[in-house]
């Protein structure tokens, strides 16, 4: 119970794993705030840090998927990544979830931009309402995405059901 304390605590800071994200951002015209930070784990092993940037924050996992609002996923990597590895993660979280070809295809497009990342590099995706969704790596826009349905399928990895792991859709989520 106090790590889960201390967890909570260090999400609301703006801080977890010795990772530190600010409190605000800002996509297009809209000024965001942090939802939740949460630790993506695969075999014990830390691969990144996520923070959760939305208008106004939520609990609620399918209202911030649907909403037509600016938001962005920040992922703040712990460890060295290539893109084929990247690319093949995408596309495989989103298999079996019933989006549209719309969303498929925009999402393989995303997953195309991806580079090698190292430890410390910053991967953001943002969606903003009538531009679309957007893949950042190292501060870099590597391209746009027009669609909603995009923004949908991609947040859907990380907070749909099931999400690519449970801790950190509640993370994210600030539970």
């Amino acid at each position: 119970m106090i790590a889960l304390l201390l967890t909570l605590s260090n999400a609301s800071a703006g801080s977890l794993a010795g990772v530190t994200l600010p409190e605000t951002a800002k996509a297009g015209d809209s000024a965001l705030v942090l939802n939740g930070m949460g630790l993506r784990e695969k075999y014990m092993l830390d691969v990144y840090v996520a923070g959760l940037y939305l208008a106004s924050k939520s609990r609620d996992a399918q209202s911030i998927i649907d909403a037509d609002e600016a938001k962005q996923l920040v992922m703040v990597m712990k460890m060295d990544l290539g893109q084929q590895k990247l690319s093949e993660s995408i596309t495989e979280a989103i298999t079996g979830k019933g989006l549209s070809a719309e969303a498929v295809k925009g999402i393989h497009q995303i997953a195309g931009w991806m580079q090698d990342v190292s430890e410390g590099d910053k991967v953001m995706l943002e969606y903003v309402p009538g531009l679309g969704t957007s893949l950042y790596v190292r501060g870099s826009k590597r391209g746009t995405v027009e669609g909603l349905a995009v923004a949908q399928g991609l947040f859907a990895i990380f907070l749909g059901d099931p999400p690519v792991t449970k801790d950190l859709k509640n993370g994210l989520l600030g539970r």
